[in-house]
């Protein structure tokens, strides 16, 4: 069966065994430890009512819409983009997110990370501007976290390249070997524990938040909130309380999708919670919110949204890579209808640089090119390689019979990862079309063609003596 899976962007590449978190659904809520306290927690916010924040003006006149919805029964309201949490003071003590208050030591933004009260005023010159960065570049500390991972390990690279001090921050047993080591200054930490994410962060001047599981499924259901949820509130809040002066988090095209979608999704997006497919999305949502609610409230994080990374030197087989892999081994004789987002992995990378140097604090930069049918990808792969393409159309009804099938032989007896998804085959429903062309003109990124990565993708396949 052939699947792909949106939101593979981050940095990190799964264990084997615990490869993606877990399911939030009512029936694996419980199963979480502190998630529902969290959570009790978030509903206790109150949202105010804030322009959404576009990357360029509108081009007829008049007024950026604002968004604001009341959450279904049952739900937790997590405001849309560009909706600040308005924090009472008896609400302040988030059991998960709160960090009390915090010193910095390297004069940057610090202070209690739980009151807004505290925080400098949103658009001050030292969130704006750092005197030590200069298009992008820093003459501290560059922290980046899942730098070993396939987006992440062309970022450290291009950032060697700049000429800046690179620190790059990932799980213990991740693979290494493709990284610079002797340029770089390795540390290894699991992001969901805070001590050790604080002891990574020390020094740091700017921050790319990378590190995440970017599966689909995993057998410890509960990961998928611990790892991309609190991890990134782990990492936010270390680094900013450490001197931080700018951070980019990377979040993800999937949790953009609409059951409903009209027009082509663009980085002003407003996506509902209720609308958000599985364990992995809600996880990316709930963490992208977070960094929103820092940003608005006056800390220097600016959010990007990659698509599909696609391209060579992708070592921990991220899906877009493992769906092209598996065609070249002659092991896709049918397909799933669908469409992608595909944009090459170092344009990506220059992407990120770019969000660092020129992006604005709370505003979401999409990083995406050209839009593709998973069909399309598979007929010119044929081309590419002599091998014929698949010739059955799988019926979606069929598709999420598999994965859900598949998920429960993971579930119970083999522990790895299913060939299908039931996340993965859902989101093949959605309309995956996407404009990033405001973001890509902000930042002024010119992506490759997509066919070019492909291309190189499969010759680095052969490389490696893969296929």
């Amino acid at each position: 069966m052939s699947e792909i899976v949106p939101g593979c962007g981050e940095g990190v590449s799964p264990s084997p065994g615990s490869q993606s978190l877990a399911d939030l659904s009512p029936r694996n809520r419980g199963r979480g430890g502190g998630a529902a306290s969290v959570l009790q927690a978030e509903q206790s916010l109150h949202y105010e009512r804030i322009p959404i924040t576009p990357t360029s003006p509108p081009v007829s006149g008049g007024e950026v819409a604002t968004s604001l919805r009341v959450a279904g029964e049952g739900e937790t309201p997590y405001p849309p983009p560009g909706t600040v949490p308005s924090i009472p003071p008896q609400s302040l003590n988030l059991p998960a997110c709160g960090g009390g208050r915090r010193e910095s030591s390297s004069g940057g933004w610090g202070g209690n990370l739980t009151n807004s009260s505290s925080l400098p005023p949103t658009g001050s010159q030292s969130l704006a501007t750092s005197p030590t960065r200069e298009k992008g570049k820093t003459s501290g500390v560059t922290v980046v976290t899942g730098g070993a991972g396939f987006i992440g390990s062309h970022l450290v690279r291009l950032l060697v390249e700049r000429g800046e001090r690179v620190r790059v921050i990932d799980r213990p047993g991740v693979r290494l070997d493709h990284l610079p080591l002797d340029k770089i200054n390795l540390v290894l930490a699991d992001i969901r524990d805070r001590a050790a994410v604080r002891a990574a962060v020390r020094g740091a001047n700017v921050v790319y938040h990378l590190a995440a599981n970017p599966q689909l499924w995993t057998h410890r259901r509960a990961d998928f909130h611990r790892v991309n949820y609190l991890g990134t509130v782990h990492v936010l809040e270390e680094s900013l309380a450490a001197g931080a002066t700018r951070i980019v988090h990377t979040s993800t095209e999937s949790i953009l999708t609409r059951s409903r979608q009209p027009t082509p999704i663009a980085e002003d997006q407003d996506v509902p919670a209720r609308d958000v497919i599985g364990p992995y999305c809600r996880s990316k949502f709930r963490a992208e919110r977070f960094a929103f609610h820092l940003a608005r409230s006056g800390a220097p994080v600016v959010i990007v949204n990659p698509t599909l990374p696609i391209g060579p030197g992708d070592w921990g087989h991220s899906p877009p890579t493992q769906m092209m892999l598996d065609f070249c081994l002659g092991k896709r004789s049918a397909y799933l209808d669908g469409d992608l987002n595909l944009m090459d992995v170092r344009d990506i990378a220059a992407g990120m640089i770019a969000a660092m140097g020129k992006g604005r604090p709370g505003v979401r930069y999409l990083l995406g090119a050209e839009n593709w049918s998973i069909r399309s990808v598979f007929g010119y792969l044929a081309k590419l390689t002599g091998l014929p393409e698949p010739r059955w159309r799988v019926p979606y009804p069929v598709a999420l019979t598999a994965a859900y099938v598949s998920e429960w032989v993971a579930d119970v007896f083999t522990g790895t990862i299913p060939a299908a998804t039931v996340t993965g085959v859902k989101l093949t429903r959605r309309r995956m079309h996407f404009d990033a062309s405001r973001s890509l003109a902000e930042l002024g990124i010119t992506p490759r063609p997509a066919s070019e990565s492909i291309a190189e993708a499969v010759a680095w396949f052969r490389s490696v003596g893969w296929i």
